[in-house]
């Protein structure tokens, strides 16, 4: 079973290059300011062929970085 820091590290590496690549999928990942409340908003997405698979927001980086990775590791 793969351990959380490996999940982890897959994720962060997504979210330092902003898009991935993975063969016909297309992973992104972006940082939004909420201008009122000064708070961020991490987005994830997964596109197939141009079409959106799959996609997550959150206000944590952490929880967005698992997310990214866990998908990274599922297309591996």
């Amino acid at each position: 079973m793969v351990d959380e820091i490996e999940i982890m590290s897959l994720g962060y590496y997504a979210s330092q290059k902003k898009t991935l690549i993975l063969g016909r999928y297309v992973l992104k990942f972006h940082r939004r300011k909420n201008s009122k409340k000064n708070m961020y908003f991490y987005i994830v997405n997964l596109y197939h062929d141009d079409k959106l698979v799959r996609s997550g927001i959150f206000t944590e980086y952490r929880n967005a970085v698992i997310f990214a990775g866990s998908i990274i590791y599922k297309l591996l």
